[in-house]
């Protein structure tokens, strides 16, 4: 979220009630009817004027976001300031935190397939082929490392001669040959 908080102990602009059809402040959280309230249709505010009566008396007074005029408290806030306060008032409930858990699993699959399979990087251009290379790459790449196991250690032991792959010079539990005593020639991954 962006744009400053309001404080713990301030009433958000959502607790006014609000006209659906005519979108006009009906109603304060209190529940005192406005002297005057008008919506703006082109800039999307909400604007109205309370008594002063009721608001000095009011005990959500100290809370509230009006502002003290000549005549009347006056308030004033716009579409985007009631979003932001639903979404303020639900953000430290038990629902939201499960939510975003959920959210940083979601985006991060995406993070780890770009990392491990380097797919920031494909060697293709269009949409079609790269569809294509999305949608392999992970399973190309997984037989390929299953192909270089196998291959490494089933192609360099059948094929190098048995003079040299004696017991004394390879050693099969981490796949290295020894030359010569001190030259080692490791294969596999």
């Amino acid at each position: 979220m962006t744009g400053r908080a309001v404080a713990e102990d301030s009433i958000g602009v959502d607790q006014f009630k609000i006209d659906p059809e005519t979108r006009k402040i009906t109603r304060c959280p209190q529940g005192h009817q406005p002297i005057f309230s008008l919506y703006d249709e082109i800039k999307e505010t909400h604007t109205a004027k309370f008594y002063k009566e009721h608001c000095q008396n009011c005990p959500l007074f100290e809370r509230c976001q009006v502002k003290e005029q000549k005549r009347a408290y006056h308030i004033s806030f716009s579409e985007n300031k009631i979003r932001t306060d639903q979404t303020r008032s639900k953000m430290g409930t038990d629902r939201h935190r499960e939510l975003s858990n959920y959210r940083a699993g979601v985006e991060g699959v995406p993070s780890v397939l770009k990392r491990a399979y380097r797919l920031e990087h494909l060697p293709v251009r269009g949409q079609v082929r790269s569809n294509f290379c999305l949608h392999h790459r992970p399973k190309l790449q997984k037989m390929q490392e299953i192909h270089q196991k196998e291959w490494s250690s089933h192609f360099y032991a059948s094929y190098i001669s048995k003079k040299i792959c004696d017991q004394k010079n390879f050693d099969h539990k981490d796949s290295t040959l020894t030359f010569f005593g001190n030259k080692k020639l490791v294969f596999g991954i």
